[in-house]
């Protein structure tokens, strides 16, 4: 694996709650590497999706965001601040079990997204 490619993983997988755009992460690894461009980010960013070692998801038209976690979880998206949390049930594997045998087709991955508002925002509101 390059430094450069090594640099966007480790950035992601700092702060599993982050699901940066690839503008925030050419921002965030040029403080480490100044020369690096944002098309050497956004290809390495694809090589690593390819790989299965991030995910790249899509919440808002025209608006990827990346997600240095694999593992099978949801994802709650506040209204208010607009923040991506993980939220990592651990029967979430039964949905999918659940779904493939109503459906009758083999579902191997899926991408929740739950909406609301976060306990940060709550306390503001409240």
């Amino acid at each position: 694996m390059t430094n450069q490619r090594l640099l966007i993983l480790e950035f992601l997988q700092e702060d599993i709650n982050r699901h940066p755009t690839a503008e925030e992460i050419y921002r965030e690894v040029r403080k480490r590497l100044p020369k690096i461009s944002f098309a050497t980010v956004y290809r390495n960013l694809e090589k690593l999706k390819k790989g299965g070692i991030i995910e790249e998801l899509y919440f808002e038209k025209g608006l990827s965001r990346f997600d240095g976690e694999i593992g099978e979880h949801f994802h709650f998206r506040c209204e208010k601040c607009q923040r991506v949390f993980n939220l990592v049930l651990s029967d979430s594997w039964q949905i999918l079990e659940r779904a493939s045998i109503k459906s009758g087709h083999k579902i191997e991955r899926m991408q929740v997204l739950l909406g609301g508002v976060c306990k940060d925002c709550l306390r503001i509101m409240r």
